[in-house]
């Protein structure tokens, strides 16, 4: 419901007090509505207004039509000067005020009241919210091209918008005619959407501006010395906002649908106050239709600003057929918030996507309708590494790209030939669908590739990555990628099964395998995992032999490995044998039949002396007698070989005593050491007391005999 009240100053009111007061009320006026309009209830004459004017004079006093929400009422109040009151006073004026519920004024806006019917209806009585007809739309089209006053629109309407955004603050028009004023408000008005507008508070006339609540405050020259907006002299301002900017463009050319589009726009989705939002984005509103009007000057600021504005509240229909010419040249950031609106903005977010892969985190989920079969497909041709290839494809993926697996493949082959990209990193990046189609091309690329690229290529994580496969058809990229595996008994096999298939550098890559020293059990597992191929490779013939080299001669699997080998690998037995030799030299009980397993061994053979050298060890343990029996029996390498190890291996009056008597036993089986001569020579005077006398003990004659070899070589 509405509500008229009117006020002046009267003898006699209806509360029978005299002075200013409310005259009539439309029945039933709740005590808060005569309360809200009582202060907009005021009016001074202007500064230079004659002190008692006459009638021709009063008709040229501006009128205050002063407008304002209070609470859940919008209020109207229209005051005219009148001159003298009943008391024949001058300062008397008349005050009407129209109050209503913001529903009641949905879709009006308050400056339409100006010459209204509404304050020409009876007092008390129920207002009819009829707008005048003053300011219609198209006569303000046609005044503001007459003054050409588009400047000042959009001046104006930086700073009540501001005003509005920000929440205070207060624009003041300044023109000795208050319908001028009124008409600027009017236009003001018209260029918010309604319920905007509803927020734009106002007054057309007030004689004193500076303490006027109002945001947009009409008043004098005289009784505004300072800054303002003279409405009747020339305007010079600054370059204007985009919003502001783009309305009054509208307004140039007499488009006020575009100005309801903004409107639309800028309401959608943040309701119509002030401080809800829909002003934040006000240049972002009129970027985006300047854009729709085919404006190229929308900065990439603006865009963004457009794209906000979009997310929060969507897009009216109208915005694509309007901003389809505009489309190649659309940034990102509006392209994405503006994707469900049409394929064909979608296709154009995607299409900057492959440009800038910076963007693609950003994209919006959305599927493709036609999928960009020849973007994508000149995307991947032109992917510069792997990396880039794997992004392709996982866009492809998500938005429902067209790819070509033999392209993905080609383009995965070119990157990996030329040694482009990260191949864990892309494969790891790589959708599922696709990676066989990656790594069907990084094989091809790999296995064509220069050596130093394959190889730089193929990291741990790069081999890892790529996983099982048959390695026959890229025998190179596999020789490097199961070298890199943890189990090198697998890889080496593996590396033996390419053998065939052209894979040159096979020995080079079992050395770097077995870089670190075998096992017996590392050997024992080849053997039984390869056989015979194992014979056909340096790098593994080598292996039992590094092994009978390093391992301990006496230990349990190391003699199970040289049993394995001399039966299953006869050409590569030669070590072996001397391995074996090593225990039936131990096992033999006759000293004729140790001599005879060790004259055996290949002298030549570095590992007969680390035998002879354990067998020396172990038959260290044998009488003196037994040992020199062997050693007579023995060829004269083996014989020095073992006395040799004696003598290192000497020190105490025991073992002087053995090598002594051996002496002994040795010249009379005409098979002297001359090292074991050289050392009985070269013992000290003190040393041959101890010595022959232990032999004396053991038998007189040894001690005889072991005296004349003194003197012999004295």
């Amino acid at each position: 419901m509405a509500w008229d009240l009117r006020y002046t100053s009267a003898e006699t009111g209806p509360t029978g007090r005299s002075g200013f007061q409310f005259v009539a009320t439309t029945p039933g006026t709740p005590p808060e509505v005569t309360l809200a309009v009582t202060p907009y209830m005021t009016y001074r004459p202007p500064p230079s207004a004659p002190s008692a004017p006459g009638p021709a004079e009063l008709s040229r006093f501006p009128i205050s039509l002063a407008y304002g929400r209070e609470g859940d009422h919008a209020v109207l109040v229209r005051c005219r000067y009148t001159g003298r009151d009943y008391s024949g006073r001058y300062g008397n004026f008349a005050g009407h005020a129209v109050v209503a519920a913001p529903q009641e004024m949905e879709g009006l806006r308050p400056i339409e009241l100006w010459e209204s019917p509404v304050w020409s209806g009876p007092a008390g009585g129920a207002p009819d919210l009829v707008p005048g007809e003053a300011f219609d739309p198209d006569s303000l089209v046609a005044w503001l091209a007459r003054e050409d006053a588009y400047a000042r629109l959009a001046a104006l309407l930086d700073a009540v918008t501001a005003a509005l955004a920000e929440g205070h603050g207060r624009v003041v028009l300044v023109a000795g005619d208050a319908g001028l004023i009124a008409r600027w408000i009017a236009l003001l008005s018209y260029s918010l959407p309604a319920g905007l507008a509803a927020h734009l508070s106002f007054t057309t006339y007030t004689a004193d501006p500076e303490s006027a609540p109002q945001l947009v405050v009409g008043t004098v020259p005289d009784a505004w010395p300072g800054r303002g907006f003279r409405l009747d002299e020339p305007h010079a301002g600054a370059e204007p906002g985009r919003f502001a900017g783009v309305l009054a463009d509208c307004w140039r050319t007499g488009d006020l649908d575009a100005i309801d589009a903004v409107g639309e726009l800028l309401t959608s989705g943040a309701g119509d106050r002030p401080d809800g939002g829909a002003l934040t984005a006000a240049d972002g509103a009129a970027a985006l239709l300047a854009l729709c009007r085919g404006d190229a000057s929308v900065s990439a600021a603006e865009e963004s600003a457009a794209a906000g504005l979009v997310r929060r509240g969507g897009a009216p229909g109208w915005v694509w057929p309007a901003l389809a010419p505009a489309l190649p040249g659309l940034g990102f950031d509006l392209a994405t918030a503006l994707a469900d609106v049409a394929p064909q903005i979608a296709e154009h977010c995607v299409a900057l996507a492959l440009a800038d892969p910076a963007l693609r985190p950003d994209l919006p989920a959305f599927r493709l309708d036609d999928g960009l079969p020849e973007r994508f497909r000149a995307a991947v041709a032109a992917a510069p590494g792997l990396d880039a290839l794997a992004e392709t494809v996982r866009l492809a993926d998500q938005v429902g790209g067209v790819l070509e697996t033999a392209a993905v493949t080609a383009s995965a082959a070119a990157c990996a030939r030329r040694g482009d990209g990260d191949v864990a990193a892309a494969l790891r990046a790589t959708p599922g669908a696709w990676r066989a189609a990656v790594v069907s091309g990084v094989l091809a690329g790999l296995e064509a590739a220069e050596p130093a690229t394959r190889r730089a290529m193929l990291t741990p994580e790069a081999c890892d990555a790529l996983g099982e496969h048959d390695w026959t058809r890229a025998p190179r990229t596999g020789g490097l990628v199961l070298s890199a595996r943890g189990d090198r008994h697998e890889a080496t096999a593996g590396l033996v099964d390419l053998a065939p298939y052209g894979l040159p550098e096979i020995d080079e890559l079992l050395a770097a395998l077995w870089d670190a020293p075998p096992t017996p059990g590392d050997c024992a597992r080849l053997i039984g995992r390869l056989g015979p191929a194992m014979a056909r490779f340096a790098t593994l013939r080598r292996l039992p032999r590094r092994v009978f080299e390093a391992a301990p001669l006496e230990a349990e699997e190391t003699v199970r490995l040289a049993e394995l080998v001399r039966d299953r690998l006869p050409e590569l037995a030669g070590p072996a044998r001397i391995v074996l030799g090593r225990e039936e030299a131990l096992r033999a009980e006759r000293e004729h039949d140790v001599a005879r397993v060790l004259a055996r061994m290949d002298s030549a053979d570095p590992l007969t002396g680390r035998v002879c050298a354990s067998v020396a060890g172990a038959l260290a343990e044998r009488s003196a007698r037994s040992r020199a029996a062997i050693l007579a029996a023995s060829p004269d390498t083996v014989r020095a070989d073992l006395t040799g190890h004696w003598l290192d291996a000497g020190g105490d009056r025991m073992s002087r005593v053995d090598l002594a008597e051996i002496e002994v036993r040795l010249h009379r089986a005409h098979a002297p050491v001359s090292r074991l001569t050289a050392w009985g020579d070269g013992l000290g005077r003190f040393a041959r007391r101890h010595v022959e006398s232990a032999l004396t003990d053991r038998d007189p004659q040894l001690a005889s005999a072991w005296r004349a070899l003194r003197r012999r070589g004295a």
